[in-house]
This record gives C-alpha cells, structure tokens and sequence, in this order.
C-alpha cells in the first residue's frame, strides 16, 4: 500500500520573534561598536552595507536558515502519519550552513475513523503535532503557520475516504 505524500511541516531550534529580537541586538551592537571603532557616525549607505553584510553573516532569515527539521504529513489507508526528519549535527544554532537532514523517526500516527468529521480530524492533526512538539527529547518548535491557515479549508474527510495513500 503506497503512502500519500501531504506536505512537510517545518521545526525549528529557536522561536522566530525570539530568533528576531537576538538579531536586533546583535546587530545594533555590531553597528555601535563599528561606530566606536571608526569614532565617526554611520551615514544610510554605511549603515546599509553593514547590516546587509551583518545579515548574511547571521544566516538569516529565520524562515529558510534556521530550520533544523521537517515533519512530512502522508495518508496511509485510514492513518494519517507524521515522519519527523532531523538534521545531522551535534548542535543545532544560527550558524549551522551545511545541512544534512535523515529520518529520525515516527512523529504520530492518527487512526481516522469513519464517523469523524473534517473538523474533528484536523484538530487530531493539529494536536498530535502539539504533542510531538511538547515531548520530543531537544527543544523544537513547530512552524505550524501555513497548516493552521490551510487546514480549516481543506475536506480532510473527503482525502480520507478517497483512494489517494489507499
């Protein structure tokens, strides 16, 4: 029985506003003590070149360089699977550049029952990953973004009694 690819969840080391604010310190530390060093005061295009520079050293943004794992969603007959995929390194921080990602393991395993509704079978989803997020063994956080604003519209009902992963 083939499983049916949905889509791939991201996870994260460090929550984006708190990622952010570090950045925001960080560079405005880097700027004062260029000022200090050069005892004079940025002008825009400095300022602009610096931060530019400073951002890529950084490894930012958060979104697309600081992922350190996946949870890949598939339909299988009447379960809805979630594999998590972890990165290869020792120590998850900005700074990590070369990725390399394997599977770690089962994050859930949701048996759909025929009598639950589309509503009812998204909340499953939403809480099991909930739960996976929680216990996993190293502080991870879930980008549950785009599921959460997709997921109240898709028939998840409907893909269950369909022949797709079937």
């Amino acid at each position: 029985m083939p499983e049916a690819y949905l889509f791939d969840i991201p996870f994260y080391w460090r929550e984006e506003d708190k990622f952010n604010r570090e950045y925001d310190r960080d560079l405005a530390n880097h700027l004062a003590a260029f000022e200090k060093q050069t005892g004079y005061p940025l002008t825009d295009n400095l300022r602009m070149s610096l931060t530019d520079g400073f951002w890529r050293r950084y490894i930012a943004p958060w979104r697309f360089n600081q992922v350190v794992g996946w949870v890949r969603l598939d339909k299988l007959g009447s379960q809805l699977r979630g594999e998590s995929w972890f990165m290869n390194a020792k120590r998850a921080g900005r700074q990590v550049s070369k990725k390399q990602f394997s599977l770690h393991g089962k994050a859930f395993e949701l048996h759909v029952w025929p009598e639950q509704t589309s509503q009812e079978i998204f909340a499953a989803i939403v809480e099991d990953l909930r739960r996976f997020e929680k216990g996993s063994s190293c502080r991870i956080f879930l980008d549950l973004e785009c599921l959460e604003s997709l997921g109240p519209f898709v028939d998840w009902r409907q893909l269950m009694d369909s022949r797709i992963g079937a």
